[in-house]
């Protein structure tokens, strides 16, 4: 899933949360037998354990790259208000 923007960061001694918008997670409509299902763009929330190694970047398109690699797993706490 693309990370489409960043809404917060928290860190707290090695572990991150971070809410971001997140295209593709709020489903708009369930599959029928003529249409798929249609998603849009969702506010989620995921965590991680900071590896000693690497620090955060400060650039906000860096970090982005940084948690897409890390594949995160992203809960869903509201849809994007435009939808």
């Amino acid at each position: 899933m693309a990370i489409l923007a960043i809404h917060d960061v928290q860190i707290n001694d090695d572990n991150c949360t971070v809410e971001a918008l997140v295209e593709d997670t709020f489903c708009l409509r369930k599959e029928t037998r003529l249409d798929p299902a249609e998603y849009a763009p969702g506010v989620c929330k995921a965590s991680f354990t900071v590896p000693d190694d690497c620090p955060i970047p400060k650039d906000e398109s860096q970090f982005i790259d940084m948690l897409d690699e890390l594949d995160l797993n992203w809960e869903l706490i509201q849809p994007d208000d435009d939808y």
